[in-house]
């Protein structure tokens, strides 16, 4: 891999690697359904994801954000910090990983199809994006503190309110 800051972009065996680019905008990959986008250590770097592909992975980047149309099994953040996500399309699963700061944006349209999978997060904010243009979008906080008790026989979970 290239020093941080040098920016590569590589593709081998179905997989578009986009790795420590800082401050580029620009990037756009346009994958096959097959292929998997993984970006790496970027910061203030903007990837768009033109059509339909398997995946797209992001980890250890900040500041950065990555733009999806249809992704055939999902998004994935990892150990990254103040960054966004969206999907213009669909995906069936956004997956959030030590993450703090994070911003994902899905369409209205298929937003209830969605699962949202989270471990070690901190300020994740979910904005679902109208349908029209005339209405506004939805913006919800995901709890990050959860009571765990003994109830008949099991363990029940349940977010903190902090009403």
């Amino acid at each position: 891999m290239a020093a941080a800051g040098e920016g590569t972009t590589t593709y081998k065996s179905h997989r578009h690697e986009v790795a420590n680019y800082k401050g580029n905008r620009e990037i756009v990959i346009e994958p096959s359904i097959k292929d998997t986008v993984f970006l790496y250590k970027c910061e203030d770097t903007v990837v768009q994801v033109r059509g339909k592909c398997k995946s797209v992975e992001m980890e250890q980047c900040k500041g950065s954000a990555v733009v999806c149309e249809t992704l055939v099994q999902g998004i994935t953040v990892n150990n990254s910090k103040k960054c966004q996500a969206q999907t213009t399309g669909f995906s069936p699963l956004v997956q959030l990983e030590k993450v703090a700061d994070i911003t994902v944006y899905l369409p209205a349209e298929r937003a209830s199809e969605v699962s949202l999978i989270t471990s070690q997060i901190d300020s994740v904010n979910i904005v679902i994006n109208p349908a029209d243009e005339t209405s506004e979008p939805v913006e919800a906080a995901l709890p990050m503190q959860f009571e765990t008790k003994f109830v008949d026989g099991k363990f029940v979970t349940k977010p903190v309110s902090h009403a």
